[in-house]
């Protein structure tokens, strides 16, 4: 069912769960693997090197941040959730590029994107609204975006240009 409510909206994040998660990226960072099946959509700077990482979070802070956007999307008016999905923190690195897409219809009908650490790069987010214009929509370290994934079309489809970007992503299917 396609999800109503609210199409996208820029929130604030919990500060203990940011500063918690901040943690886990550096404590993670030895477990750290490169993704490897992004390869349709994102693009690194180079083929030696990989355009991301998956940084590894335990399963009581993934839980904090499934509880905090399920609440989030239920005050923005989307209903009948299913269970979410969180895979951990993806670690942009700088010179990958995030073409346009829509996330997978089947199980990630909205989405929450909350910025961790960006070090100081701005690279928004292009989103293509219903009426088919574009919003850039820059995150800082502790602001999450809510959207509905599966149907709007967004990416990055410009190179990180420095540092890297460390995003949580959450994503819930609409009964």
């Amino acid at each position: 069912m396609p999800p109503k409510g609210t199409p996208f909206e820029k929130r604030p994040a919990p500060r203990a769960l940011v500063d918690d998660l901040a943690r886990a990226i550096v404590e993670g960072q030895a477990a750290k693997v490169p993704e490897t099946d992004t390869e349709a959509f994102l693009h690194g700077a180079d083929s030696t090197r990989p355009a991301s990482f998956l940084v590894p979070v335990g399963p009581a802070l993934k839980e904090r941040a499934k509880a905090f956007a399920r609440e989030t999307f239920l005050s923005l008016g989307h209903e009948n959730l299913s269970e979410a999905t969180c895979y951990g923190v993806r670690e942009y690195m700088c010179g990958c590029q995030l073409d346009m897409h829509f996330d997978r219809k089947e199980t990630h009908h909205v989405g929450m994107v909350l910025c961790v650490d960006s070090a100081g790069a701005e690279w928004p987010l292009i989103i293509e609204d219903a009426q088919r214009e574009l919003h850039a929509v820059q995150l800082a370290p502790g602001e999450a975006l809510f959207f509905q994934s599966a149907s709007l079309l967004h990416g990055r489809p410009w190179a990180l240009s420095r540092g890297s970007v460390c995003n949580l992503f959450v994503h819930f299917r609409c009964r």
